[in-house]
């Protein structure tokens, strides 16, 4: 009706959400969502950076001397505990070769195929007959201009997929038999940038696009560390590019990539192709990603831009993009890094995070590594995420507390009047709470 839409999934759409029984997060499937009318709405900020504008009946999960209970926004006050998660385990079945070509699709990418594939390929394909193909297929450019590809062993991208589908080849197994890929400006009249290889070692391929999100300028990689030259050198090897680190007179040493491999990463990793430090952000496919691969890429970008600031007792990394930061704030909950959003666009990870960013993602530049190491030998839990409240007695959370491995506590910082014209919610079935930035809220009343 006028005042709201209701969605019901297609297919299944899996939430987290907290089983107050007995704390534990876990995964519901997603029943219906909402789209409403809005009005009046209440801006709650926690003392870690995290914040929502809700309605004021919108209910938040409070902890109240340990015990969790539900809150409407406009009953929040100062210094209540919002209950966030200090850990999200997002397992998708992520079929990453297919999910590479069908990004890059999405492109003007060619390929060459290997030499079997090709011959067995060209042979269907005249058996089909061009001009049939075109027609069914909606190829991307005239029969004439096909021939002439196939002939050369040069194939569009987004045509291979459609001939595989027609052909019934499994993408998986496609990604194998692709022997190179370069992006084509244009179609029948455009120029073709340099080859490179599909990146097979993904754990190195994603911690290079976590290095040029660090300190890449369009093509270029600045070796502002010198130990990272060599490995840069040896992860491009990887992908068929060879490369090496040119010093100009008073400028720090630069190593040159490709076209094809800029266009790669902005088609998976929406890296930038102009003013890279003010529009990085995590891109779906990375969102998306498993885990160990994530990881890679944030060891990359750290090893660039972060720091371990002892004196703090915190790691830390800034950005120019707010985009970027508000999206790593959230993508390290991935790994157990409850982090804190400064003002200044900076990321700190302190307290028992320490101990999970050494587990999961840590350093390979020397100098860090050692700061880390000494950094986690001396980790006490923070003030800010790593403390419960019972009674008027703070304290930091430890074995007691045993949906501390899966929760935080974060203290309301602000409460701010706003308004929105739309909301959204979500209907969880049983639970009826879902994780929204990094808060765990509950249906609104409308919709329980």
């Amino acid at each position: 009706n006028s005042d709201h839409t209701v969605f019901i999934p297609s297919k299944t759409i899996e939430i987290f959400t907290l089983n107050k029984n007995n704390g534990k997060i876990e995964k519901r499937n997603l029943q219906y969502g909402w789209r409403l009318i809005g009005g009046n709405t209440i801006i709650v900020k926690l003392r870690n950076g995290f914040e929502i504008s809700a309605t004021p009946e919108h209910k938040f999960i409070v902890s109240r001397d340990m015990e969790s209970v539900d809150v409407e926004a406009k009953d929040l006050r100062i210094g209540d505990r919002i209950v966030c998660p200090r850990k999200v385990d997002n397992r998708l079945n992520f079929k990453i070769r297919t999910e590479i070509l069908n990004k890059l699709a999405g492109k003007n990418f060619y390929v060459n195929l290997k030499t079997e594939l090709y011959n067995s390929t060209k042979l269907k394909i005249l058996s089909y007959g061009i001009v049939n193909l075109s027609k069914e297929l909606d190829l991307s450019v005239k029969p004439k201009s096909f021939y002439h590809g196939l002939w050369q062993n040069r194939t569009n991208l987004d045509d291979l997929l459609k001939l595989s589908k027609l052909f019934g080849y499994d993408l998986e197994k496609l990604y194998g038999q692709i022997d190179c890929i370069f992006y084509r400006n244009g179609k029948q009249r455009g120029h073709n940038s340099l080859k490179i290889k599909l990146p097979e070692n993904f754990e190195n391929f994603f911690y290079t696009a976590g290095l040029l999100f660090g300190d890449g300028s369009e093509r270029k990689f600045i070796v502002g560390k010198k130990e990272l030259e060599n490995n840069f050198i040896n992860l491009c090897k990887d992908l068929g590019m060879n490369v090496k680190a040119k010093q100009w007179k008073n400028k720090t040493p630069e190593i040159a990539t490709n076209l094809t491999f800029v266009h790669l990463l902005n088609a998976l990793f929406e890296y930038p192709l102009r003013k890279k430090a003010h529009n990085i952000k995590i891109s779906d496919f990375l969102f998306r990603s498993e885990n160990k691969y994530i990881a890679q890429f944030l060891k990359g970008y750290f090893d660039t831009d972060g720091s371990v600031e002892e004196s703090r007792r915190a790691i830390t990394i800034s950005s120019a993009s707010k985009q970027m930061i508000d999206d790593l704030h959230l993508l390290l909950l991935r790994f157990g890094c409850l982090s804190i959003k400064e003002i200044d666009n900076t990321i700190s990870i302190s307290g028992f995070s320490d101990l999970n960013f050494d587990k999961n993602i840590g350093f390979n530049v020397e100098h860090k590594l050692q700061r880390l190491k000494n950094l986690v030998e001396r980790v006490s839990g923070g003030l800010v995420c790593d403390t419960v409240k019972v009674g008027n007695q703070v304290m930091i959370a430890n074995e007691k507390f045993l949906a501390y491995d899966e929760l935080a506590f974060i203290e309301v910082k602000s409460l701010e009047q706003s308004y929105e014209e739309v909301v959204y919610d979500f209907t969880i079935p049983e639970t009826h709470n879902f994780i929204a930035e990094g808060m765990f809220i509950h249906n609104t009343a409308f919709t329980d």
